[in-house]
């Protein structure tokens, strides 16, 4: 009934970028509110999940696209570089997040916390936003991982495993 995208790497790498920057928006409101503070524990905490898969699909994908052309190495690597950065800072940001919300009864303690925590996930929307860019440039203007059919007509473009 569905296929498997291939690559999946393309398919999984949105969620964690998604993922940061709404962990980063409910960060500030977790400074204010309770609930806020457990929605955003979660949302970290799915968000440096999502960002260690993203980050070995890629590996797998990376390492597909140099054995068909090593000249694409420097691209992947400054791409590889944004996502190992961004799934460190977002597992911190979950940590400071975890830690913020454990802070009930201590309102200043807590506060503090979270205030960390907006600060940490603001680093990582920022790790993620450059792995996008990284991304995309790889794909758009560099064409990686981008299968052209020769012969044909008019190019149309596939994603390449």
């Amino acid at each position: 009934m569905f296929e498997t995208p291939d690559p999946f790497h393309p398919a999984v790498a949105y969620f964690p970028i998604v993922l940061i920057l709404l962990g980063t928006l409910t960060s500030l409101l977790a400074i204010f509110t309770r609930k806020a503070a457990l929605f955003t524990l979660f949302v970290l905490i799915l968000a440096a999940g999502s960002a260690q898969y993203a980050v070995q699909t890629g590996a797998e994908a990376g390492e597909e696209v140099l054995q068909k052309d090593p000249g694409f190495r420097s691209f992947i690597e400054e791409h590889s570089l944004w996502g190992d950065r961004m799934r460190i800072v977002a597992a911190a940001a979950a940590v400071f997040a975890l830690i913020g919300s454990s802070f009930q009864r201590s309102a200043g303690v807590r506060r503090i916390l979270l205030l960390l925590t907006t600060v940490v996930a603001s680093a990582s929307s920022y790790c993620a936003l450059k792995a996008a860019e990284s991304g995309g440039k790889m794909v758009y203007q560099h064409a990686v991982g981008i299968n052209v059919p020769s012969g044909s007509g008019s190019p149309s473009p596939t994603a390449a495993p």
